[in-house]
């Protein structure tokens, strides 16, 4: 929401811009926190009795390819070489 906000209220296009590369800068922690949104359903399963896995089959890979996504107007700002 924040990254559609930044189109229509350009002054708010820096904070937007820095979410972004907080988001890209954590990308080495996503086998960590997959495992422990992995670890969260489980719990949650066992502490329920319901069925907790929201995310059940999602193929690691796939989820971390899928965090590769940067949205078209800060892609040339987040390109490769310039992280």
């Amino acid at each position: 929401m924040c990254t559609l906000g930044s189109g229509i209220s350009p002054d708010k296009r820096d904070e937007v811009r820095e979410i972004w590369k907080m988001l890209l800068d954590s990308k080495d922690f996503l086998p960590e926190a997959i495992q422990s949104i992995r670890d969260i359903e489980r719990q949650t399963s066992e502490m329920t009795g319901q069925d907790a896995n929201m995310f059940d089959g999602m193929d690691e890979e796939l989820w971390i390819q899928s965090c590769d996504y940067i949205p078209a107007s800060f892609s040339k700002m987040f390109s490769i070489d310039n992280l």
